[in-house]
């Protein structure tokens, strides 16, 4: 029981030396927004753009609770990003081709605007699908740092749509931070 003790006491100390010595830590900050696929006006195999809402972050409070701040923040990827159909009941993804998300922090600017997540030649039955990201090769800090930032979703139907579907998005970011 003593070796327990002590080994629980090195690892707490080594634990705190680390970020009392600046090492870099990481965590993960999630962000969900929704879009809906009109059914009236999505054309068969042509992308179309879908309205998004900017995405309003809690960067800051996140940060702090993990115990670092926005300018202590090295890098921020993307991991994950699932889309799952939260309406009709009963849809899945089969009507689907390919789909592309984009983020950006000015609707303006076409430079400031990056392809964070895809997935082409959609064959799914399912209601959730996780998409292909970018991950650490595209630093996503510029546009999770501030205190919004705009989703461009593009779809390509491969089939004709009667209905609307609504589409969650999930996405799960990595941040490496130095501590406070």
């Amino acid at each position: 029981m003593k070796k327990i003790a002590a080994y629980f006491m090195i690892l707490s100390a080594l634990t705190l030396f680390a970020c009392a010595d600046g090492k870099l830590f990481s965590f993960y900050v999630n962000d969900s927004t929704t879009v809906t696929v009109n059914g009236s006006i999505a054309p068969v195999d042509v992308p179309v753009d879908i309205a998004t809402p900017d995405i309003t972050t809690s960067s800051e409070s996140e940060f702090e609770d993990n115990g670092t701040s926005v300018n202590l923040v090295k890098e921020i990827v993307l991991k994950e990003l699932v889309l799952t159909i939260t309406s009709p009941d009963g849809e899945d993804f089969s009507f689907l081709k390919n789909i592309h998300i984009y983020i950006s922090t000015d609707e303006d600017d076409s430079d400031d605007e990056t392809e964070i997540a895809w997935l082409d030649d959609i064959s799914s039955d399912a209601t959730s699908i996780s998409l292909n990201v970018a991950g650490d090769d595209v630093p996503l800090d510029k546009y999770v740092k501030q205190d919004s930032y705009s989703i461009r979703t593009e779809v390509t139907t491969r089939e004709t749509l009667n209905h609307d579907v609504d589409i969650q998005i999930d996405m799960k970011f990595r941040v490496t931070a130095d501590p406070l």
